[in-house]
């Protein structure tokens, strides 16, 4: 939980093991202020500039600290997908998404695949052609139904271009026609 008051100052509340954590942030320091189950407290001392406590929590296991989330991205450090739009807080964040608005149907690289399904594909939501092959992810998803996060999905050694326009192999079957022989044996080895 994050509060302040009028003089400008930030607490954040905190638990580790039970245990209540108050930092106390003020314009020129941070304090860390354990509260023990008793009811008793001490100030554990100004912990600027080391690492933060709340910089190592993650309370909701979205990849984000606690301490990222509320002070720097102000979403929900308990929530890891604070606007409920389907995509965790963490991978919004790290492909510049919005973790604040639902941007699910939004295509952030205008290459036909909705973000919500960037993300479910593993695929970028900043860059049409993820796998640098040439063929778009739209393509690779929607039409041709290959791997759009690697440029030879069936591990044949030949790149899905080459398969689909030099060769004419299905890239999604290292051996389109079934015979027993793989594509690139057919093409390389024994040229039938």
């Amino acid at each position: 939980m994050v509060c302040g008051n009028s003089l400008g100052y930030i607490y954040y509340f905190e638990r580790i093991n039970s245990d209540p954590i108050l930092i106390y942030i003020t314009n020129s320091a941070i304090y860390s202020v354990a509260i023990s189950n008793n009811g008793s407290y001490f100030i554990a001392g100004n912990i600027y500039p080391k690492v933060y406590l709340f910089d190592v929590i993650d309370n909701d296991n979205d990849n984000l600290s606690n301490g990222y989330e509320t002070f720097q991205s102000f979403i929900d450090p308990n929530d890891s997908d604070t606007d409920n739009d389907g995509m965790p807080d963490g991978w919004e964040i790290n492909n510049n998404l919005n973790a604040t608005f639902d941007d699910s149907h939004l295509d952030a690289d205008f290459d036909e695949v909705l973000n919500i399904y960037e993300y479910k594909n593993g695929t970028d939501p900043n860059n049409s052609d993820t796998d640098n092959d040439g063929i778009s992810d739209y393509l690779e998803l929607c039409v041709y139904y290959i791997e759009p996060t690697t440029n030879d999905s069936d591990n044949d050694k030949i790149t899905d271009p080459d398969e689909l326009s030099i060769y004419y192999t299905y890239p999604n079957n290292s051996d389109t026609d079934n015979d027993l022989l793989s594509d690139y044996d057919e093409i390389f080895v024994y040229n039938t």
